[in-house]
């Protein structure tokens, strides 16, 4: 894959962009805000945060990682997140990087990023 095409997908992620879904009592909504947040904040947080799809496009969760490492986190303001089953839309402005929608999917009870449209 392309390596500019992967710091992009990775650059997309975190400027618009989730920590761990799944249990912990917290709701869809709280784990969703959480994982964009701290995968905003610490990109080497993304790639345990990105769904299937995308980390396998990447090249796995090593080569994520090593493309994560040097990159900067942002800090990102969530606004509406819509939940619909096991998908979601999270509204998001990152620093001085506009707006954008983020999707996510339910992967084995945990909440991950899609970059998927």
């Amino acid at each position: 894959m392309n390596r500019n095409l992967v710091l992009s997908m990775l650059a997309l992620a975190v400027l618009a962009l989730p920590a761990c879904g799944g249990s912990g009592g917290s709701s869809d909504e709280d784990q969703i805000r959480q994982v964009v947040t701290e995968s905003a904040k610490t990109p080497a947080k993304l790639c345990e945060d990105l769904a299937a799809a995308p980390l396998k496009a990447i090249g796995g969760k090593a080569k994520c990682t090593q493309l994560a490492k040097g990159q900067k986190g942002a800090d990102v303001k969530i606004g509406t997140v819509a939940v619909k089953g096991d998908t979601a839309i999270v509204k998001a402005a990152g620093a001085g990087s506009g707006t954008g929608d983020i999707k996510l999917v339910k992967e084995d009870g945990d909440w991950k990023i899609s970059l998927e449209s």
